[in-house]
């Protein structure tokens, strides 16, 4: 592509520039705004353009819902993986006193570290594969109806920690 439309592109990972799309285009049909859209539409990346130097970058967009008093009364489930166990013992109670359904995922185990090591890449630090591998075993674990729109909140870390996430995609 970079030969073909005179760009030059940057990719923000070695494992990005692993990915394969397949496809045919041409130059005279398509131009290069359309094909990077067309890629951005798969959900595997996102793109930065400016003048003839592309950015592809992995497309992690969590989207962020507002914790509302209607979900509080509702009693939804506000899943917390555990980080602290002395602290957030503190935590878990102090928040079901305060009206949250909220559960402090178990300590790590070794179906957390696999499920982390599933679903996580491998340029992620070892934390954030086991805060993946927490979630995504309490998620698969069929407790937790994810399938419909309500019940399951995800309490992830971030570098603003008050973020609650939810999961954009039903399967």
């Amino acid at each position: 592509m970079e030969r073909s439309y005179d760009v030059h592109i940057t990719f923000a990972t070695d494992s990005l520039r692993d990915f394969r799309f397949y496809g045919s285009f041409s130059r005279d049909e398509q131009g290069i705004n359309e094909i990077l859209q067309a890629l951005e539409k798969t959900g595997k990346v996102c793109y930065k353009q400016e003048n003839k130097e592309i950015d592809l970058s992995k497309k992690y967009k969590p989207v962020k819902v507002p914790f509302t008093k209607e979900m509080k009364d509702d009693r939804w489930t506000i899943l917390c993986p555990q980080m602290s166990p002395i602290h957030f013992q503190f935590v878990e109670k102090a928040m079901q006193e305060s009206g949250y359904n909220l559960k402090v995922l178990p300590s790590v185990d070794k179906g957390a570290t696999e499920a982390g090591l599933k679903y996580v890449n491998n340029d992620a630090c070892y934390p954030s594969i086991l805060v993946a591998g927490q979630m995504m075993e309490a998620l698969t674990s069929g407790e937790y109806d994810v399938k419909i729109d309500k019940d399951v909140y995800v309490l992830m870390p971030s570098k603003n920690i008050k973020s609650l996430f939810t999961n954009e995609e039903k399967t």
